[in-house]
């Protein structure tokens, strides 16, 4: 048996660092440590190197350490006290850090083969899906309808106005229900009679199978012009 003397631990290493070092200048080896405290090599080992998470749990390492501590010669209670220092740090490391840690460690990588092949087939649909869209879209969607005459808010004493505008060439123009004539350029021109007073003319342009477009004008027909009134 080794003779030691009774002595405290020096606190600026780990508690793992002290006791090894401790053993080693006492002359004591790990299998002598063992036989004399009945602690399996690995735990003694873990003590050792503070790896606190190879150890069965804190009643059987704070055990251990006691007798670890008593067969060094070692006062326990600094050891227990540094031992809980040190074991509370790892624990709030281990309670904050462990998803930071298992995403370094066991992260796969980013692009693989199998990843590649479902962002592409992923990609492929999204550009199918948008074309069948714009189809649809460019089938149901009101055609182009611009009216160059008459002004918005005509007044005249005429008793006819002419209609003009310019529409998709593929449209169908109706001027107050009545279908009229669009030319290739998608241009047409209408008279259309007029009545005394208010006159609402509404002008429809529409493909097959679109939604409608549709605009309004007004005319006001005066029975006789204002400076002879």
């Amino acid at each position: 048996m080794v003779a030691f003397k009774h002595r405290t631990i020096d606190s600026s290493r780990t508690l793992g660092d002290r006791l090894r070092a401790h053993r080693e200048q006492s002359g004591a080896s790990l299998a002598e440590a063992v036989r004399a405290t009945s602690i399996n090599l690995k735990y003694l080992t873990a003590i050792e190197e503070s790896a606190y998470k190879r150890l069965p749990g804190d009643v059987y390492t704070r055990n251990f350490l006691k007798k670890y501590a008593e067969f060094l010669r070692l006062d326990a209670d600094d050891v227990l006290a540094q031992y809980d220092q040190e074991s509370g740090v790892v624990k709030s490391f281990v309670e904050s850090g462990p998803r930071f840690v298992q995403r370094h460690v066991d992260a796969r990588p980013l692009y693989t083969p199998k990843r590649l092949r479902m962002v592409g087939l992923i990609g492929l649909i999204f550009l199918i899906v948008s074309y069948l869209a714009w189809q649809v879209w460019s089938i149901i969607r009101p055609p182009r309808l611009i009216l160059d005459g008459p002004p918005p808010g005509l007044t005249t004493t005429e008793r006819s106005v002419e209609v003009r505008g310019t529409t998709e060439r593929e449209s169908e123009v109706t001027i107050n229900g009545q279908t009229v004539l669009v030319d290739s350029a998608g241009q047409f021109v209408q008279s259309v009679d007029l009545h005394p007073g208010l006159n609402t003319i509404q002008v429809v342009a529409a493909r097959k199978r679109s939604r409608p477009r549709t605009v309004f004008r007004q005319v006001l027909v005066q029975t006789e012009p204002e400076s002879n009134r």
